[in-house]
């Protein structure tokens, strides 16, 4: 499982962050940190596009922790400009 911390990240900062772990580990499994409101729901948003089931795991007064777990059979693409 990855875990990132993307507390006091304003947007799009959380969801590229993530965007860059997805692609680069292909993790199945992340546990995320982020901030609420608009972070949690542009990083939920990306996430299941991307084939992953969100949950919300814990949360604080300003900040929640979000898990995603990767659908079976779902993929996540990589556009390269081609």
């Amino acid at each position: 499982m990855e875990y990132i911390d993307l507390k006091g990240l304003s947007c799009p900062s959380p969801v590229i962050e993530t965007k860059k772990i997805v692609e680069t580990t292909g993790a199945t499994e992340l546990r995320i940190e982020l901030d609420t409101g608009a972070p949690y729901e542009n990083v939920s948003r990306f996430l299941e596009s991307c084939g992953y089931r969100v949950s919300t795991e814990q949360e604080g007064k300003d900040w929640l922790t979000l898990r995603a777990t990767k659908a079976e059979g779902a993929g996540y693409q990589v556009d390269h400009g081609t």
